[in-house]
């Protein structure tokens, strides 16, 4: 089991997220009836629901403010975390600055290819690397994921 931040983990190639919804009991946890895992998550009463879907946010960073960018992102990924069914790949979290964009971009397609969907900034037509990612996703069957 490893955890991925304070709210998900992964266990056997699948993301969980604790829930706060007040309905919810240790029974209905999808660490339940796995005592190892439900010994290591840490859950502090909490629930675990299994997250079904990954997205990957898509957008421009070179050109822009890194402040700005990174808002932009985390802004993204709280509106996708929002949604119980879906989980955020922020390819900006925990970035060291001062790289190529080759680098980021090798790094970014390999967050990528592992995404049920990607979702673009509305910037990301503005960005080469956004391009060759919508690219990719498109080659791979990687679905676009829509936010009303």
């Amino acid at each position: 089991m490893k955890r991925i931040d304070y709210n998900t983990y992964e266990h056997n190639g699948k993301l969980y997220r604790r829930t706060y919804n007040a309905s919810d009991t240790c029974k209905s946890c999808a660490f339940y009836t796995d005592a190892h895992a439900c010994s290591a998550s840490d859950c502090e009463g909490h629930v675990f629901k299994e997250v079904k879907k990954k997205v990957y946010i898509s957008g421009k960073v070179t050109g822009l403010p890194i402040n700005d960018a990174r808002k932009m992102f985390s802004d993204a990924e709280d509106k996708i975390n929002s949604l119980d069914q879906y989980i955020a790949v922020n390819p900006l979290k925990g970035e060291k600055e001062g790289c190529t964009w080759e680098y980021y971009m090798r790094k970014d397609i390999k967050l990528l290819v592992d995404c049920d969907y990607i979702y673009y900034l509305p910037n990301w037509q503005e960005s080469r690397g956004a391009n060759l990612e919508m690219i990719i996703a498109r080659q791979l069957g990687i679905q676009t994921l829509i936010i009303g």
